[in-house]
């Protein structure tokens, strides 16, 4: 709907950039959420699509896979896909060519600018389990809000208190799996059986 001018406003990650640029690049100001007064902006938390290598294949396979990887990281190549993406750089060496260009995507800019240290201070070090099903928690209770059904105020807090449900669930999933004691088939089947409801949760 934004794409075609029927909705004013987007909330999305910079990796919505590829869908946005070209015609409409010209009309559109990208910029981080916005916070409330007198609160602190903080380090914002990366997140996107992954590269695994996995164990078990060749030294011939290793290599090409290493050369590929090598390919992917030179920064001229990084400065490409984050241009045609809006997916960030993935090293401080193109990441820092990206900032100095006065050609950058502004959603790439956006999204390099809120991973910076807020005030010289780097953030905490986070493992944050289920953070893709805490951002689809928010984008519904936050979708709620704009459409009307809701305050801003009640989605801040609806997504925090669904959020810590998932926290504690990992917690809990995780600390039963590097325990000694065998699993509970029954306590993991009820584990699947909350996700699902905390993800579909209107």
């Amino acid at each position: 709907a934004f794409a075609t001018g029927d909705c004013a406003m987007l909330l999305d990650s910079t990796g919505s950039w590829h869908v946005m640029h070209g015609d409409l690049e010209s009309d559109i100001e990208v910029s981080a959420l916005p916070i409330y007064a007198n609160t602190q902006r903080r380090a914002n938390v990366p997140g996107g699509s992954s590269l695994w290598v996995m164990r078990g294949h060749s030294v011939h396979d290793y290599r090409v896979v290493s050369e590929f990887l090598a390919f992917v990281l030179q920064p001229d190549n990084q400065l490409m896909f984050s241009a045609r993406t809006g997916y960030l750089p993935v090293t401080q060496a193109a990441a820092a060519r990206l900032q100095s260009s006065a050609q950058k995507p502004s959603a790439v800019a956006v999204g390099l600018a809120v991973l910076n240290d807020i005030e010289g201070q780097p953030s905490a070090p986070l493992r944050c389990g289920f953070i893709t099903l805490m951002r689809l928690i928010w984008s519904q209770e936050m979708e709620n809000a704009l459409a009307g059904r809701q305050s801003v105020d009640h989605a801040l807090r609806q997504t925090t208190m669904r959020a810590n449900e998932l926290l504690s669930l990992f917690q809990q999933m995780h600390q039963a799996q590097t325990s000694n004691s065998a699993l509970d088939t029954r306590s993991v089947e009820a584990s699947r059986a909350t996700l699902r409801l905390l993800a579909k949760r209107p």
